[in-house]
């Protein structure tokens, strides 16, 4: 504690030191800082904000710590504001009544970057000719950005007259909570200038924390909807990229391999979990007893990391080490029959938290043009279709809708509800009239499927011109002309496929020049994350004894992608190309 005393002129005081810690307030106008500290010795005395800024022309040499001025005469306030606007932008200056009020302005000095603030927290009499001036500093979280700053506060105190000031920092240090191989999602959180960042939502907590330095995740291939197991320190986030209240920083993670809807099966050999695509996985680890007790055929999210060395009792499967488990709500549009033999479903297989969808629609007359695509729907997506499951109400429908005339050789549609009843199915035959809750829900399941970005395969083989590993983007024709000659050649038996760059972009992937068959590559998934592709792809090499040609080979897959206006950045396999 340092006391100063009211004179004619500003008075400064120096060699306070700042405490460590950050509060939970700004500089700039942004919040209270920490809470002060209770006085129990001193009377709690009114004052008011009158400026607050990141900028000011007040300064110490040499600096020794933070400072105050305090003015209590008409002069005095306008000698200390002429000097406080000699830099940054000209604000015009605060009325006070000096007749009953006093100016005090505590300043911390130049700071390196934002993220910085003082802040006046409480003022208190302890006698009737001294006060106390409580401040509160805050520090920046995250990673230090922009550049300098001189933060300061002023405030009016409800007294004049001949005074002494203790100013006294009671700044509050940071609680710092430790996570210790918690488990959670990575999620997308708005940040203050617009535009979005990855947050860390643990399991079981409704709001996620904002991570201080992404960039150790991104470069793993982590994005919005991976899951993992992470160490590290949790703390309050007053000045984060985010309005998140705390913030986490990274010590160390591990990245699930797969985060799948599915349900458990009986199985020869034991129980399997089987995911929307078919596969099998045999749960393994400390979670699997837990995870194997949930009912047969109901729906369950499930993430974990695969166990390439185990060997399954059930055959097809592979083992998975379980790091999380949850029942789950699925709601599938499925549209199958007709002449062209269609088969396209649409399935938002996690519906009540991440709205986790995927697409699937190809036809027998055109098999090669068979879509896919996988992606999340927005927040105000997922609820509002979530509400339109409630209020269609399936379980209380009729199992099939039948209309008056029925018409020949055309798809028959399909509602499908899981949870944790149990699954029901509703038919919709073609030209039936249905009930305005459940008609409203087979809208909104076709309109989200039709913005569904997806990807068809273009052409795939085992010969390509391209020699080297690698994948090629083409945005635009003039791409599409270089990747095509050099894929297929030039001449007059070569002909460059017809894309509308409007709405697409295409994807090629080389396995590069093999010195035998057997190896072949592929897209297998593209899921929409915001407005970035990710695409992903497996690689298939001989197994040993395998006969295989002796030929050169040079195994290729081709895509074209119907992006539906996410024209981010495209990667594949976590890497932008």
């Amino acid at each position: 504690m340092r006391r100063i005393r009211t004179t004619s002129a500003p008075l400064l005081v120096t060699g306070l030191l700042v405490a460590a810690g950050c509060g939970s307030g700004g500089g700039g106008g942004g919040g209270k800082a920490s809470a002060a500290a209770p006085v129990t010795s001193a009377a709690p005395l009114a004052f008011r904000d009158v400026h607050r800024s990141d900028v000011s022309g007040v300064s110490i040499a040499p600096f020794t710590g933070m400072f105050e001025r305090v003015a209590g005469s008409e002069p005095e306030w306008t000698a200390l504001w002429n000097e406080h606007q000699h830099r940054g932008a000209i604000v015009s200056r605060p009325q006070v009544d000096l007749r009953s009020e006093t100016v005090v302005a505590v300043f911390l000095g130049e700071q390196p970057s934002s993220g910085w603030a003082i802040d006046v927290v409480g003022v208190a009499a302890i006698d009737s000719h001294t006060l106390e001036v409580q401040v509160a500093v805050t520090r920046p979280t995250g990673q230090p950005s922009g550049t300098p700053v001189n933060p300061c506060h002023f405030v009016a105190i409800n007294r004049t007259g001949p005074l002494t000031f203790a100013v006294r920092d009671v700044t509050q240090a940071s609680v710092t909570t430790p996570l210790d191989d918690v488990h959670g999602e990575l999620v997308l959180a708005p940040t203050r200038r617009g535009g979005q960042t990855l947050a860390f939502l643990q399991d079981g907590e409704a709001t996620p924390r904002e991570l201080t330095d992404p960039t150790t995740l991104t470069a793993a291939g982590a994005r919005a909807g991976s899951t993992l197991l992470l160490t590290g320190d949790a703390e309050q986030n007053p000045l984060g990229a985010t309005a998140l209240p705390e913030a986490v920083r990274v010590v160390s993670f591990t990245l699930d391999d797969v985060a799948v809807t599915g349900a458990l099966e009986a199985r020869a050999g034991g129980t399997a979990l089987r995911d929307g695509e078919g596969t099998l996985y045999e749960p393994v680890g400390p979670l699997a007893t837990a995870l194997l007790r949930r009912p047969l055929g109901r729906p369950l999210r499930v993430t974990g990391r695969l166990e390439p060395g185990h060997r399954s009792a059930i055959a097809g499967a592979v083992g998975l080490r379980v790091s999380s488990h949850r029942p789950t709500v699925t709601i599938a549009l499925r549209v199958a029959g007709g002449l062209a033999g269609t088969d396209n479903a649409f399935t938002v297989d996690d519906l009540p938290r991440t709205g986790a969808y995927r697409l699937h629609e190809r036809t027998v007359v055109f098999p090669d043009q068979a879509r896919k695509g996988a992606g999340r729907l927005a927040e105000a997506e997922r609820a509002g279709l979530e509400r339109l499951v409630d209020a269609a109400d399936l379980r209380r429908q009729p199992s099939v809708f039948r209309p008056q005339f029925p018409l020949l050789d055309v798809p028959t549609t399909s509602l499908v509800l899981a949870d944790a009843q149990g699954q029901v199915t509703v038919t919709i035959e073609a030209g039936a009239t249905l009930p305005a809750a459940v008609q409203a829900l087979v809208s909104a399941l076709q309109g989200h499927a039709q913005r569904a970005a997806t990807f068809r395969t273009l052409e795939r083989g085992t010969y390509s011109g391209v020699a080297q590993p690698g994948v090629t983007v083409a945005r635009d024709a003039a791409a599409l002309r270089a990747l095509w000659a050099a894929h297929a050649g030039t001449g007059p038996g070569v002909a460059m496929p017809v894309v509308d760059f409007s709405r697409q972009v295409v994807v090629a992937v080389f396995q590069g020049r093999q010195s035998s068959g057997g190896y072949g590559i592929e897209v297998r998934a593209l899921e929409r994350v915001g407005d970035e592709l990710h695409l992903s792809v497996t690689r298939r090499t001989p197994a040993p004894g395998q006969v295989v040609t002796l030929a050169f080979t040079s195994p290729y897959h081709i895509v074209v992608v119907d992006h539906q206006g996410a024209t981010g950045d495209v990667y594949v396999d976590g890497a932008r190309p």
